[in-house]
């Protein structure tokens, strides 16, 4: 853990803070090397209004109100809190991605809670986005099913996204000509409104509630899938699967797949604290004789902590844990401000 302490030459800044010493929100801004810093809930928004392309903005621990991500830039926060000790990095509310569909940066958003619902505005498709060590509720792609049978059917959403070590709690939607990638994931209820031009990769990851009847072209490899569907149409399409494990009480949902997956009834059998109802508290560790039974085809342990790379919520990048403004400035006018930064040599 670094500590920094920074001498700011400014009497507004303490003219607007208590009497007291105090935690405050803090976003930094980096653009060619220049730091610019904004402080309170609505810093992150701030901190966009005055992005351009290529930009990184970097969050402390606390909650921040969302804004529509309308840059491609690179967002980094302290931490998404999931399974770990570190006080998280909060987006609070709903926000959309948009405008970024002929930009040749790319957005990055790593180490962020995010408690809301994502989407796309109109026919926006979000291209080559890397989500890293995030927790995310929900993203919702533009189409309808109406839209379906015509020739001027909604195009959006996500198209070769990648998401590490991330958790989805309650849903993601592809739309047309889409596709996303999961390495060491936590998925619930992976959805495409047209399952012959979307697909999903899933590596080392843990499914909830696959909606069978739209998933028909992914890719699943060393994973665990739990669900009470009944639906296997899915597997019987153009998935490919190997070397998963499938918890279901009684139906086996990769029965139809000429490869090596495994049938299993009980979800407890498997995991060490998930019993079928999600939490973010729940690390989706196996139990001892899952992990010597169920492998994978490197050997490793199917699921989150397998492969090459297992499952770590810490982010590897620098991260503000804490920023702790003086209660009012020195006589020639400076303020103190104590900012802990894990992660920075």
């Amino acid at each position: 853990m670094k500590k920094i302490t920074i001498l700011l030459l400014t009497m507004f800044f303490a003219a607007t803070h208590s009497a007291k010493a105090q935690n405050s929100l803090l976003a930094t801004l980096n653009h060619n090397d220049t730091i610019k810093t904004f402080y309170g809930n609505s810093a992150f928004q701030v901190a966009l209004d005055n992005a351009v392309h290529g930009d990184i903005i970097t969050l402390s621990s606390g909650t921040f109100l969302a804004k529509d991500i309308t840059k491609a830039v690179t967002i980094r926060g302290a931490g998404m809190g999931v399974t770990t000790t570190t006080e998280p990095t909060i987006i609070s509310g709903n926000f959309a991605i948009k405008s970024l569909t002929n930009v040749a940066e790319k957005l990055t958003i790593e180490g962020i809670y995010h408690n809301g619902t994502i989407t796309f505005s109109g026919d926006q498709t979000l291209k080559n986005a890397t989500f890293i060590k995030c927790r995310f509720r929900r993203f919702d792609a533009p189409g309808a099913y109406s839209s379906y049978y015509g020739s001027n059917r909604n195009r959006g959403g996500l198209e070769n996204a990648s998401f590490i070590h991330c958790y989805i709690t309650e849903r993601i939607k592809l739309d047309w000509d889409c596709s996303a990638s999961f390495l060491n994931s936590f998925v619930y209820d992976p959805f495409c409104y047209d399952g012959n031009t979307s697909r999903y990769t899933f590596q080392n990851c843990v499914i909830i509630d696959v909606n069978e009847t739209n998933v028909r072209s992914s890719t699943w490899n060393n994973c665990i899938v739990y669900s009470v569907r009944t639906n296997t149409s899915v597997y019987e399409n153009n998935n490919v699967v190997h070397n998963c494990v499938c918890i279901h009480d009684s139906v086996n949902v990769f029965s139809n797949i000429a490869s090596a997956n495994t049938f299993v009834t009980k979800v407890g059998d498997v995991f060490q604290n998930f019993k079928g109802t999600y939490s973010d508290d729940i690390s989706f560790e196996l139990t001892a004789t899952a992990k010597a039974n169920y492998k994978g085809n490197d050997g490793t342990e199917v699921g989150m902590y397998g492969g090459s790379f297992p499952f770590d919520p810490e982010t590897s990048t620098p991260k503000i844990t804490k920023c702790v403004v003086a209660p009012r400035s020195t006589a020639d006018g400076k303020l103190s401000i104590d900012i802990e930064v894990s992660g920075a040599k």
